[in-house]
């Protein structure tokens, strides 16, 4: 991963596989060259389901969450689930996680997996979940379309249009 920041981004999509001892190679480009042997991410259940994997900054941002829940309905026992489905996992010399069964069972995961890059964190799927959320190519670039500012937003009906115009 190149590393004009400090800050780690989790970008891209990858495909790999968890062996039968549940390690997971993580993806090259998430990992720094200078990356300490016994460095450790936090592993946490997400949506899907899936297995979201970030930093420790990461993991200070989704306690100050959490605890603002406090008083909520069934507070105490989502709480509890929320730290039953979350650990600290280093990473191997190979740049593997050891992932919990327990947890491998929560996301539906086998022995395939695509990781999919999250800017803050990566997520990690059985091809299956992803392929049912995958949101497509029109509707990401529609997405992108919608980020830019007003004055420089072109549709991609406009787009189409442009092209065909200029043969």
């Amino acid at each position: 991963m190149p590393e004009k920041t400090n800050k780690r981004e989790f970008l891209s999509r990858f495909e790999g596989v968890v062996d039968c001892q549940r390690r997971l190679a993580i993806p090259k480009p998430w990992r720094f060259d200078s990356d300490p042997e016994d460095l450790s991410f936090f592993l946490c259940l997400g949506v899907g389901p899936s297995l979201e994997l970030f930093e420790y900054e990461e993991f200070e941002k989704r306690q100050i969450q959490l605890a603002a829940k406090r008083g909520t309905p069934d507070y105490e026992y989502l709480a509890t689930a929320v730290s039953m489905y979350s650990t600290t996992v280093k990473i191997d010399k190979q740049g593997r996680i050891t992932i919990p069964q327990h947890m491998l069972l929560a996301a539906k995961i086998s022995t395939k997996v695509v990781c999919i890059g999250s800017t803050a964190f990566g997520s990690i799927y059985a091809p299956e979940i992803w392929a049912a959320h995958d949101p497509g190519t029109e509707k990401v670039i529609d997405f992108i379309l919608s980020l830019r500012s007003p004055s420089t937003t072109v549709t991609q009906t406009e787009t189409k249009v442009l092209v065909t115009e200029t043969k």
